[in-house]
């Protein structure tokens, strides 16, 4: 447990007096049944604490989750913590909920192509920054794969392609939307006024 610390300590630059409590943390991880080793733990924590600046209860509960997603998946720490990042920031969610929808699209089969966690980092601002819930992400994506696409990445990018198109608003798009019954005017202006999204 010393080593791990100091280990710890060197990748994250945590102060010495606040070792025990990150000792008391990593411990707790450990004796619940999570990670290797102890050093283990103290590695995955110094991702956690280096990406989210967790501190006590929080970054037991990203670590752990960080090394379920490991454990159970073959997800890299650092790459599910982003992916959860992104997530609590963009949809508000908790780190519990991040991480359940990331378990969930995994056993839903949206990792076939191991994409997940780079199309979540990748477009999960698009999403949120269109005002979509992690919910209708996630649906998105699994709807697409229902479909035969081949990768999250691609359901994604479709949507962000759609959107600089619908944004452009060119003739080809006015005639895309008249071909599929929508007056493209009608349409922006109820998504201007928050009449519809």
């Amino acid at each position: 447990a010393n080593r791990a610390m100091e280990l710890f300590q060197q990748q994250t630059g945590a102060a010495s007096d606040e070792l025990d409590d990150f000792r008391a943390v990593a411990l707790d991880i450990f004796e619940a049944n999570w990670g290797e080793s102890i050093e283990d733990v103290a590695a995955a924590m110094a991702q956690v604490k280096n990406t989210t600046s967790a501190t006590d209860e929080e970054l037991k509960r990203l670590t752990t989750n960080a090394l379920v997603l490991r454990d159970r998946f073959d997800k890299d720490v650092g790459e599910s913590i982003d992916a959860a990042q992104v997530l609590m920031d963009e949809f508000g969610l908790t780190s519990d909920q991040a991480f359940d929808f990331l378990v969930a699209g995994v056993q839903r089969g949206l990792d076939r192509n191991g994409d997940l966690l780079d199309s979540v980092r990748e477009y999960g601002n698009l999403f949120g920054d269109a005002e979509f819930s992690a919910s209708q992400f996630f649906s998105i994506l699994e709807s697409g794969a229902e479909g035969g696409v081949l990768g999250t990445d691609k359901i994604a990018d479709a949507v962000k392609e759609f959107q600089i198109r619908a944004n452009e608003g060119t003739d080809d798009v006015r005639e895309a939307f008249n071909a599929v019954g929508l007056n493209f005017e009608r349409v922006v202006g109820q998504v201007s006024s928050g009449q519809a999204t």
